[in-house]
């Protein structure tokens, strides 16, 4: 028994050998095949990620002021456009193979799921060399690699896992219907709006933020993000000053001015400033043009204060007793 034990096992590593011999070639055959005779080679495989990036970045980035949310947007956008290209390329590639390696499906006795995922393969080559691209602009926007960044590599396995899985249902309701394939590629440019490659997932409301996290795509991306570029800050102490410094270099601080209005002399007041005090005109849409300086206004307001008081600000609810 145990000798036949044995010799199962030794047959069934020599298969998985076989099997896994034949997905390398594939998969290598594939990603030589699909640069030959190009001028440019594998530099392709680079150009046209960093291509659609200068584009989405000129025109959502610039145009559409999305670079002001974060320093970092021009980085979440590449990532962004990596991981989609990716998923869409994989997916197109492996929705395909079956077909397009009819001859070789026939010839051979091999798991026919080896093809869509020697396609998957192929993909996540020219993938690797995109993250590698990646990388070193993180590098160049002086971003320190963090002990939980070995979290990218359950992320990317996740990520192959989801490629896989669509490639292989693809791949067999290409066999039968070929308008899978028109399908598809409608479908990958519907998503790639709908999933927050370009924007921010925090720019939907909250109905279209669970619809969006329904997409694997959208999880992975935001984790992705969340790891490189916004790391948990932790026992970081951040000073008021330092806060302050924050909001003037954001132009997010506000400094309200010291007036002091003259009462039948709109728009005429004083402005108490650093440098004394000034005499300014005020337009205010908040004023009404001078509806506050109205005798009739004036009389209620004092009206209202003789019989109820000026209050004292804030005034809890009272309790009622049952």
């Amino acid at each position: 028994m145990t000798t036949a034990a044995q010799t199962a096992g030794r047959v069934g590593v020599s298969k998985l050998r076989h099997q896994a011999r034949i997905l390398w070639v594939i998969a290598a055959t594939e990603y030589k095949l699909k640069y030959a005779g190009s001028a440019l080679g594998y530099v392709w495989s680079v150009v046209k990620p960093l291509a659609l990036f200068t584009l989405m970045y000129l025109v959502f980035g610039r145009l559409f002021h999305l670079v002001d949310i974060s320093q970092y947007y021009p980085l979440a956008l590449l990532i962004g456009i990596v991981i989609f290209s990716f998923f869409g390329d994989a997916t197109s590639l492996g929705m395909t193979s079956v077909v397009a390696n009819a001859t070789l499906v026939r010839r051979l006795s091999f798991p026919r799921t080896i093809v869509p995922v020697a396609a998957t393969i192929t993909a996540a080559i020219t993938f690797g060399v995109n993250a590698l691209v990646v990388a070193g602009f993180v590098a160049w926007n002086g971003l320190t690699p963090q002990p939980d960044w070995i979290l990218l590599i359950p992320l990317t396995l996740e990520l192959y896992v989801v490629v896989v899985g669509v490639s292989l249902i693809l791949s067999a309701l290409f066999v039968f219907f070929r308008d899978i394939g028109q399908v598809w590629e409608l479908a990958l440019q519907l998503l790639f709006y709908a999933t927050p490659v370009i924007y921010p997932v925090g720019f939907l409301p909250p109905w279209a933020r669970d619809l969006a996290f329904l997409n694997p795509i959208t999880q992975i991306l935001q984790d992705v993000r969340a790891l490189v570029l916004y790391p948990d800050p932790g026992g970081i102490t951040i000073t008021a000053p330092d806060a302050l410094a924050t909001l003037r270099e954001e132009r997010r601080y506000r400094v309200f001015a010291d007036l002091e209005r003259i009462a039948g002399r709109f728009p005429h007041a004083y402005w108490h400033s650093p440098q004394g005090k000034r005499n300014v005109v005020i337009w205010c849409s908040n004023d009404y043009l001078g509806m506050g300086q109205h005798p009739k206004v004036i009389g209620a307001v004092v009206e209202t204060a003789t019989r109820m008081g000026a209050g004292a600000g804030g005034t809890p609810l009272p309790y009622v007793g049952s």
